[in-house]
C-alpha cells in the first residue's frame, strides 16, 4: 500500500520507490521520458529528464509531482480489485497506459495494480497548470463585495469615494484586517494546485464581487485555496494564512470594547480619561471616528475633548479634515473651543496648507472668514 500525504508540506509518508524499471514506465533517470496526461480537464505531453521537465516548452515545477513518481514508475504487482467507472486521469508512455482512479484508490496497467491512499493523491497533476502555472496571481475587485462564510452570509462591503463601507453588520470592523484582505485578493502568490477533492468538509467562505463568485476553503490550519468560477481545481496561497478562521476574532476591531465604554451613556469625565489611558496611542479607524464624534459633541468635558482632539491631529487625513472644517462651524465659543479651533486648522491644514489659521486673537469678522474659507473647501472636497 501506498500512501500519499498531502497538506500545506505536501509530503510523501510510507512509501519506499522500487528501482525503476529500464524501459517502458520506469525509465532511467538520464533517459528523456515523454509522459502523456489525459484527464476530463487537459491533454498534454510532461517531458521529464532527470530531475527537469517541460510541457508546451516551458519549464514545470515538479515539487509536487516528484513525490508522487512512484504512481507513474513503480512496477505494478498486486492483483486487482473490482474496479468501477473510468479512471479520472490516465499517463501513457512509450506504449503503455496506467490508468489512475483516485477516488478508488487504484493504479493500474490493466493486468496488475497499485494501490494507493491519502490526500497527497488530488495533488496529481491533472492539468498543466499544476506544473507550469502562474505563480503570481490575482483576482479583480469591484464594489460591492459580499462575504458568506460556511453558507452564512457575513457582510457586504461597499465604496464610497475612496471608502469602504459594510452593510448587514453590527460589528465595528477591523478596517486594516479588510485592508489587508483585498491587497491579499488583488495580488497574491499560488504556493501549488490542486483537485477539488482536497476541499471535502473544509471550512469555505465565498467572495462575491463583478457578478463572479470566488470560493475559498481552509485546507490546513494556515493555507486556504480558491476555486475560481467556472475553474476545476484549486489554487493555494501562502498570502491567505493571516485569515486564519476567517471569523470575529480577526474580523472585530480589537478595541471594541473599550469604544463601546466610551459611548456608554452617563460616564464621568474622570472614566472615560481612564479608558483613553488605557487607549493609548493606538488608533482605528472606529476609534477615529468615535474621537470625531466626542470633539463635536457640544456636551462632552473640555478636558476629554483635548484629549482626542490631540489624537486626531496624529492622523491629519482628508477625514479628519473634513470632520474639522464641521468642527469650525459647530464649535462652542469657550476659551477652550477657540483654542480647538485653532488646533482643527492646523489639521485642515496639513491637507491644505495655503488655507488660513484660526486664531483666538483674531477679530469677529476675520474669525468668520476662516470658518467660511474651510467650509467651503470641505465643500468642495466631499467624497461625492
Amino acid at each position: 500500500m501506498y500512501r500519499f500525504e498531502g497538506g500545506s508540506n505536501l509530503r510523501l509518508q510510507l512509501v519506499t520507490i522500487a528501482t525503476l524499471a529500464a524501459c517502458g514506465f520506469g525509465a532511467t533517470a538520464q533517459n528523456t521520458r515523454k509522459l502523456s496526461i489525459q484527464s476530463k480537464v487537459d491533454q498534454y505531453d510532461l517531458l521529464l529528464s532527470g530531475n527537469t521537465g517541460t510541457v508546451s516548452g516551458k519549464p514545470a515545477d515538479l515539487k509536487a509531482f516528484n513525490e508522487l513518481m512512484a504512481v507513474v514508475s513503480d512496477p505494478l504487482t498486486a492483483d486487482c480489485p473490482a474496479i468501477k467507472g473510468k479512471p479520472e486521469v490516465t499517463v501513457r508512455e512509450a506504449g503503455k497506459t496506467r490508468s489512475i482512479y483516485i477516488a478508488q484508490g487504484i493504479v493500474t496497467d490493466g493486468e496488475h495494480c497499485l494501490h494507493v491512499s491519502g490526500e497527497g493523491m488530488y495533488f496529481f497533476p491533472i492539468h498543466r497548470d499544476f506544473l507550469i502555472g502562474l505563480k503570481e496571481d490575482h483576482i479583480p475587485l469591484k464594489s460591492p463585495i459580499a462575504l458568506t462564510r460556511q453558507g452564512v452570509k457575513l457582510f457586504e462591503l461597499k465604496k464610497s469615494g475612496d471608502t469602504w463601507n459594510a452593510e448587514g453588520t453590527t460589528l465595528l470592523l477591523d478596517w486594516d484586517f479588510l485592508e489587508r484582505f483585498q491587497n491579499s485578493l488583488k495580488s497574491f502568490g499560488v504556493r501549488f494546485r490542486a483537485q477539488p477533492q482536497v476541499a471535502k468538509g473544509k471550512e469555505k467562505l465565498v467572495v462575491q464581487t463583478n457578478g463572479e463568485s470566488f470560493e475559498f476553503y481552509k485546507i490546513t490550519n494556515l493555507v486556504w485555496a480558491l476555486k475560481r468560477p467556472g475553474q476545476r481545481w484549486l489554487e493555494a496561497s501562502d498570502d491567505w494564512g493571516f485569515w486564519y478562521n476567517f471569523d470575529n476574532a480577526v474580523l472585530e476591531d480589537r478595541f471594541t470594547s473599550q469604544i463601546h465604554e466610551l459611548e456608554k451613556p452617563g460616564m464621568t469625565a474622570d472614566e472615560k480619561h481612564a479608558v483613553l489611558e488605557k487607549l493609548g496611542p493606538n488608533y482605528t479607524r472606529n476609534l477615529h471616528e468615535l474621537y470625531a464624534k466626542m470633539v463635536l459633541a457640544a456636551d462632552e468635558d473640555t478636558t476629554v475633548k483635548r484629549v482626542v482632539i490631540g489624537r486626531l491631529k496624529t492622523k491629519p487625513t482628508k477625514s479628519t479634515a473634513l470632520q474639522m472644517a464641521r468642527y469650525l462651524e459647530v464649535g462652542g465659543s469657550s476659551k477652550d473651543d477657540e483654542d480647538f479651533k485653532r488646533i482643527a486648522t492646523q489639521i485642515l491644514k496639513a491637507q491644505n496648507p495655503k488655507g488660513p489659521l484660526y486664531a483666538p486673537s483674531l477679530s469677529m469678522d476675520e474669525k468668520a472668514k476662516v470658518v467660511t474659507y474651510w467650509s467651503s473647501w470641505a465643500q468642495k472636497n466631499q467624497t461625492p
